[in-house]
């Protein structure tokens, strides 16, 4: 059972397409958050 993706993804992939423009110090949250999610799934 897989948990329902953070909002966080879409702004993600708005930016990998190129739909979307965010400052460094936004990405760098952005990627943080995306890495702390994968940390807490671990037991």
């Amino acid at each position: 059972h897989m948990r329902p993706q953070p909002p966080e993804y879409a702004i993600i992939r708005e930016i990998n397409a190129g739909t979307r423009v965010e400052t460094e110090e936004q990405q760098e949250i952005l990627d943080l958050g995306k890495n702390e999610c994968a940390a807490s799934a671990r037991p």
